[in-house]
């Protein structure tokens, strides 16, 4: 006898992996930047990692307030799929960034961490079966 529920431990696992996407997004990114202008970012390799402990210290508590009850929704009503996840989070970063204003580069940043998370999640939920 199973002590956990096949989606509680699907969810589990991709709580404590998805938000790592965070890693491969930062350093994509870098990466992108560096052969986009390599003169004005220069610096952008070594506050990599800044980015990436500050990427996950949000990544985490985002993905357990706001992402496992979106998905266990999702799942509860039978529409969970890649392209609901991605917009759902696209949704609550919508409505984070009308709340917070801000400016539009601000909200395609959240926009871009947000969807490589979801996907993380979306992988290591699938991966669980």
């Amino acid at each position: 006898m199973r002590t956990f529920g096949d989606l509680f431990r699907k969810n589990l696992l991709a709580f404590l992996l998805g938000p790592l996407a965070v890693i491969p997004a930062t350093i994509l990114y870098a990466v992108a930047f560096k052969f986009i202008d390599p003169v004005a970012n220069y610096d952008q390799g070594s506050v990599a990692p800044l980015f990436i402990i500050f990427g996950l210290l949000i990544a985490y508590p985002v993905t357990l307030i706001i992402g496992l009850p979106c998905s266990v929704l999702l799942e509860k009503f039978g529409k969970f799929n890649l392209i609901n996840l991605l917009l759902v989070s696209a949704l609550v970063v919508s409505i984070y960034a009308l709340i917070m204003g801000g400016s539009f580069l601000g909200y395609l940043f959240m926009l871009y961490f947000a969807v490589w998370v979801a996907c993380g999640c979306w992988f290591f939920y699938r991966a669980a079966q």
